[in-house]
């Protein structure tokens, strides 16, 4: 697409699972537990909450397990979820055929000690520069959406028409493109390729 020159990709549901995800099928995992709807939305609410660093890793998982009804541990739980964030590789792989014209940037919704353990399957990735990394945590947000379309257009000093934002949720995509911000909804690693070339910024 012309005009872009920014292209900033989530952490959670582009690259590796979201927190929310990853913590509902351990729960069934390591405790047996089918999750009611109710149940899944307190996870999701308290997953806000650490993603704009309201709270640590470690609490997140005590406050999950509480609202789980579930004696797991919570540092059990805490290390389980790092281990199962485990990178997409075809989709790594389709984000380094972009030409070097295209600035990559990583949006962490995993807090900052999280992601340096996952980051470490990374590599050789320049995801691993922490310079291109922007932690949701650490940017002292009110509310995630819509204040982070803003924030990461400020990081990179552009307009809002130049970047682009590759997200695995739908609803942060309905949002950005209220707010002006192009967008591409992850599915699989082939339908996002797939995108790169219509919007002619990837070769056929």
């Amino acid at each position: 697409m012309s005009g872009i020159n920014t292209i900033f990709c989530w952490l959670g549901g582009v690259i590796v699972p979201t927190i929310p995800e990853i913590v509902v099928q351990q729960l069934y995992t390591q405790a047996g537990l089918n999750l009611d709807f109710w149940k899944r939305t307190a996870i999701q609410e308290l997953s806000q909450d650490l993603i704009i660093g309201r709270m640590v890793g470690l609490t997140f998982c005590e406050k999950a397990i509480k609202h789980s009804e579930t004696s797991l541990n919570a540092k059990d739980l805490e290390d389980a979820i790092i281990s199962s964030a485990t990178p997409r590789t075809p989709v790594l792989q389709v984000l380094a055929e972009l030409p070097e014209a295209y600035q990559l940037r990583l949006i962490s919704d995993y807090p900052p000690e999280w992601f340096t353990r996952i980051s470490t399957e990374l590599k050789p990735n320049p995801f691993t520069d922490v310079h291109r990394s922007i932690f949701t945590a650490d940017c002292r947000l009110t509310r995630l959406i819509p204040d982070i379309f803003y924030l990461l257009v400020r990081k990179v000093n552009q307009d809002m028409g130049a970047c682009m934002m590759v997200t695995g949720i739908s609803a942060h995509s309905v949002e950005a493109v209220k707010h002006g911000l192009s967008t591409e909804i992850f599915i699989d690693a082939f339908r996002l390729r797939r995108s790169f070339v219509l919007r002619k910024m990837l070769p056929r």
